[in-house]
């Protein structure tokens, strides 16, 4: 099992960095957001981890209706995209855009437009050595493709894959035994109790985590698992919990 830590859980990035090497983790996540837009290479590179790289999360909308909104959130993608090829990751994470509220009447055509937006991050990546991954998204409103159904069918006509996060497939409805498809290359992991994306410590919401993981292990599931923890005392939770429950 292919276990890293997202850097969500910190926002000091050389301590959590020391703090994943104390942990024995192979894999960090890089989350493109404030307080690390600005990658410090320099400082990556000086430790021994296979990095992916989680695009930009702060006021990011890849399918605005306002056409200076999505171009300046596409060219945030880009760069996401050209940071991870020097870092040498393999995969960066990205999420759908969304509906605002007074959107909602063009819901459909947001959705194109989203579509368009996947269609020019493949295209931009190709031959970058770098994977773009959709992320699934939680139940909040105006969030899309929080349908697991509907993003696998959009990423199998557009030959791309996804980034699963458990998390959110359970705040959608989705039950274990149905969080699977072979379009998932990364997943995040992280607990909550089905009312809110909490990003609890593993085995402290009500996800049955270890049907998931069993499941994914049938599958013969081989990309990493990124936990999403939300800070770094939540992050050795939840490596014990796989320990104890011999995923590690």
């Amino acid at each position: 099992m292919k276990i890293g830590a997202s850097t969500l859980a910190s926002t000091d990035l050389e301590k959590f960095l020391d703090y994943c090497v104390d942990l024995n983790l192979d894999f960090v996540e890089i989350v493109k957001s404030y307080p690390n837009h600005d990658l410090d290479f320099d400082l990556l590179k000086s430790y021994d981890f296979t990095y992916s790289v989680h695009s930009p999360l702060i006021d990011m909308n890849i399918c605005s209706l306002t056409r200076s909104i999505r171009e300046a959130s596409m060219q945030e993608l880009k760069d996401s995209i050209d940071d991870a090829a020097r870092l040498g990751a393999r995969n960066v994470v990205i999420h759908p855009g969304k509906v605002s509220f007074l959107g909602q009447p063009y819901k459909d055509h947001i959705y194109e437009i989203c579509v368009d937006s996947f269609k020019e991050i493949h295209y931009y990546s190709s031959g970058t050595g770098v994977m773009p991954l959709i992320e699934n998204m939680p139940m909040i409103p105006g969030f899309m493709y929080t349908d697991i159904n509907r993003l696998n069918s959009t990423l199998e006509n557009l030959d791309m894959f996804m980034t699963f996060d458990i998390g959110h497939a359970y705040t959608a409805g989705f039950s274990e035994n149905e969080m699977y498809s072979p379009r998932i290359k990364h997943i995040h992991l992280h607990d909550n109790k089905g009312d809110d994306d909490s990003h609890l410590p593993l085995g402290e919401g009500s996800i049955d985590l270890k049907q998931v993981l069993h499941l994914f292990d049938e599958k013969n599931y081989n990309g990493t698992y990124i936990i999403e923890a939300n800070n770094p005392e939540s992050l050795k939770i939840s490596l014990e919990y796989l320990k104890n429950n011999n995923f590690i």
